[in-house]
């Protein structure tokens, strides 16, 4: 699978004439190809540490996270002209200077730059107990992994099951982690053996993790313990900093 690669410019500043409210704003690119095909641009913005909102260019829209933010996504997710212009960021900031950084930098670096490939920890666990005729539940969840996509698949006996399976999406934790988590639903049968099989790109070859029912809790609860695997990932910063006038409300 090819390796990641992160690019982020953050913006710092105050904002006037709020009682020294401090605003932050990131442009990240998230390359997963050397064609930048599939390349992902986000653009967040937070408030006194507090993330107001973001723009996906793959979901092409804005996402509030309070109040303020809701108010101003849906506003802006209305505008065809400013989506439009935010969507060209994906050329702007991330295709034509991500050129320009893997031809001058990665690619000439003395030693290879490290990425971050953060493995996930995974639970395998019981849900819901089979009961008369309602079937069981087991649930495969992946926490704190990087990047983003991840494969899920049961087996049953080794074979894939498909059938009674639901699963989330990737879901973000707000920290540059992700989240992942499948469910089976199923009647359990002596002597069979269920598995979870996890595909990702920290993993040099997928890893299946066997359902025991007779493990104990606190054993199944701690089956991988997510690790950093190649290293950190590069990030390149480009930071303005604003003068941010510390004085009080009273003080004016």
């Amino acid at each position: 699978m090819p390796k990641p690669v992160l690019i982020t410019a953050i913006t710092v500043g105050d904002l006037r004439g709020t009682c020294a409210h401090f605003l932050l704003t990131t442009d990240t690119c998230h390359y997963n190809h050397r064609d930048f095909h599939d390349v992902e641009y986000i653009y967040s913005t937070y408030v006194n540490k507090v993330k107001v909102m973001d723009y996906n260019s793959t979901l092409n829209k804005f996402t509030g996270y309070t109040a303020f933010g809701m108010k101003n996504a849906e506003a802006f997710n209305n505008d065809p002209i400013l989506l439009a212009w935010r969507h060209s960021s994906v050329h702007n900031f991330c295709k034509h200077p991500g050129t320009i950084f893997f031809e001058n930098i990665f690619d000439k670096a003395e030693h290879p730059l490290p990425l971050l490939l953060v493995k996930p920890y995974v639970r395998l666990r019981l849900i819901k107990s089979h009961r008369g005729n309602q079937p069981a539940m087991l649930m495969c969840s992946a926490h704190k992994f990087y990047p983003k996509n991840i494969k899920v698949t049961w087996l049953r006996d080794g074979q894939v099951v498909t059938a009674d399976v639901t699963s989330t999406e990737e879901l973000a934790d707000g920290d540059w982690f992700y989240q992942f988590h499948s469910y089976l639903e199923y009647f359990p049968k002596a002597g069979e053996r269920l598995s979870c099989l996890l595909e990702h790109l920290s993993f040099k070859e997928p890893m299946v993790f066997d359902w025991d029912p007779t493990m104990p809790e606190g054993e199944r609860n701690q089956i991988l313990l997510g690790v950093f695997g190649l290293g950190i990932g590069v990030v390149v910063a480009a930071a303005g900093l604003a003068y941010h006038r510390r004085r009080s409300c009273h003080d004016r």
